[in-house]
Formats: structure tokens, sequence, C-alpha cells
């Protein structure tokens, strides 16, 4: 086990090379390197990446959070039109706002991921998702939909979205 200050503990961390998969390279505080596959070592701190299944919970429960507001609006248009197209302009503004700048919010987490304990992080620094590194992401989604999905079976279990934005997601 390798030991510096408390800050830069990187420890003996399985890597491909002597059997094992399932960690990432980054440079920890002190420019200590850690190993190269999942889960992401971050601080001193192994991060697991999030499961495929959990990230699609995830995103369902972050489509309602998103459209919910809309709904309310299209539903209250029956009974107060004026009022439901004020709902509804705002629900929409809430919706796109939501939709592609949630992984921004604090620590990297949208309401579905801080309710599953899931955060997206920067995959060099390991920085929790900037709003910028959000767009990105969730941009290509909505471009892409289902594609974009695709390539979530890869060894780091990354959108194209993470690719483009340099993001992983993983297990708080």
């Amino acid at each position: 086990m390798v030991s510096q200050r408390k800050a830069d503990v990187v420890g003996s961390i399985p890597t491909k090379d002597n059997g094992r998969r399932n960690h990432c390279r980054v440079r920890l505080p002190g420019g200590i390197p850690t190993s190269t596959r999942s889960p992401m070592t971050y601080a001193g701190t192994l991060l697991p990446y999030a499961s495929r299944s959990t990230r699609l919970l995830g995103q369902f429960v972050d489509g309602i959070v998103g459209a919910a507001p809309f709904l309310v609006g299209l539903g209250l248009t029956a009974m107060n039109s004026s009022l439901g197209s004020v709902l509804i302009m705002v629900g929409l503004a809430w919706s796109v706002f939501y939709y592609l700048f949630a992984d921004g919010l604090s620590g990297g987490q949208s309401f579905a991921k801080q309710w599953l304990g899931l955060k997206v992080i920067d995959a060099r620094s390991g920085q929790p998702c900037t709003f910028g590194q959000s767009f990105v992401r969730n941009l290509l989604l909505a471009i892409l939909g289902p594609i974009d999905w695709v390539f979530i079976f890869g060894e780091r279990h990354q959108r194209l979205g993470d690719m483009a934005a340099n993001t992983i997601v993983v297990a708080d």
C-alpha cells in the first residue's frame, strides 16, 4: 500500500495489469496517479460506476420531474385557460432548463440522482459536473435520443454525451 499525506492516500488499487479490471486513472492532489479502470478513485475514495439500470431509472424519474409543471399546466387549461396557459409556459421553460442543466445542480446531482445516490463528475478531476458539462451531455441525449444510450454498454458506462462532456456517473 502506497501512503502519502492523508489527502494523497492512494492505496493498492487493482488494475487490469494485475488481474482485475474496474478502476479509473485520475491524478490525485499531489500528482499521484491511480489505476486505469472503474470504479473511479478520487482523493483516496473509491467511487464505483453507477449501474446502467439505476441510470435508466434516474432518467425516467428526472423525466417526470422535468415534465410535471408542464403537465399540470395542461390539466389546468381545462379549468382556467389563462392560468393554464401561464403554467404551460413556465412548465415548458422549467422542462427545458431541467432537462439540459439538472446534472450541474449541487454536487453534480439532479433530483433523481440525489434520490438514487448517484452523481455526475468530471472524468479527469473527479469534481462535480458543471452546468456547461451538463448542457453538452444532455444536449446530445436530446438530439440523438436512444442512439446516445447505445454507448452506455462500454467499460466506463458512458453515454455518448458523457464522452463528449468528459463526465462519468458514479454511485455516491
